[in-house]
């Protein structure tokens, strides 16, 4: 009896366990795009490697289905593709 309440506890905790790993990710929303030019995007891959240099205008933010940029995604600098 005893084992079998620890077997069912131990399974209880590791579902638990992996609700939350879940419950706590948010996922990647829209596009991933740079600023190549003043108002000029250019969708780039997720695995691109560039660098952002400065703070004068946006390098990458990421857009929604509207092409609206979305909130909180900007990142600073001017885009250097590497």
């Amino acid at each position: 009896m005893k084992n079998s309440i620890k077997t069912l506890l131990r399974a209880g905790v590791f579902a638990l366990a992996a609700v939350f790993a879940f419950a706590f990710t948010r996922p990647v929303e829209g596009v991933l795009k740079a600023q190549v030019a003043p108002d000029q995007w250019e969708e780039i891959d997720e695995n691109a490697l560039y660098d952002c240099t400065g703070t004068s205008s946006i390098c990458t933010a990421r857009f929604d289905e509207l092409d609206n940029i979305i909130m909180d995604t900007e990142r600073p600098g001017v885009y250097n593709p590497l």
